[in-house]
């Protein structure tokens, strides 16, 4: 009887200290033979969702197709290949000046000194169709909602984004990007 009440008290704070917490999924395969020096790798990455655990997306370098990574987001629960040829209009160092001046707008009074790691999925007309957080680092949402003014703020982003016109057009564009929580 004592064992069951102690692993479940283990269990229930186990669970408690992985609140918000990231979890990412890294794979690698190596691929060699005789008749060749050369090793070919197929390293595969996949990000998951800080609150929910869901799957986000997932970044794959298969070196016997490609030198290029292929990123791949869980839309309609299926990982979907998007494309990655998406910026800021101005910059990444013009976003950051931007999200620093609205997140002072908003500042609620505590020095955190955090950051989290966040993605953006657009359609091809580049409207922002999600936003998710995949990583957090030093903070969390038990004083305030991070999260939700960190959406907001990358939500108002929509209509600053471009596309390289020379490459064909896609229906999905993804980012990914660090928001410092200051």
């Amino acid at each position: 009887m004592a064992i069951k009440f102690i692993f479940s008290f283990l269990l229930m704070m186990a669970s408690a200290s992985l609140y918000g917490q990231s979890k990412i999924v890294n794979e690698s395969v190596i691929y060699s033979s005789d008749a060749s020096p050369y090793k070919k790798e197929v390293q595969s990455s996949t990000f998951f969702e800080v609150e929910t655990f869901l799957p986000v997306c997932k970044s794959i370098l298969d070196t016997t197709k490609s030198s290029k990574h292929a990123v791949f987001y869980y839309i309609k629960k299926e990982f979907q290949k998007v494309s990655t040829d998406i910026s800021y209009v101005g910059g990444n160092e013009s976003l950051r000046e931007y999200q620093d001046s609205l997140y002072w707008a908003n500042y609620n009074g505590d020095e955190v000194n955090g950051s989290c790691l966040y993605t953006i999925l657009f359609n091809d007309k580049l409207k922002i169709r999600e936003i998710r957080i995949i990583k957090r680092g030093g903070y969390d949402n038990s004083k305030f909602d991070y999260d939700g003014l960190i959406k907001k703020i990358l939500l108002s982003t929509e209509g600053k984004w471009q596309k390289d016109e020379k490459l064909p057009s896609e229906n999905w564009y993804f980012t990914m990007g660090r928001f410092m929580v200051r």
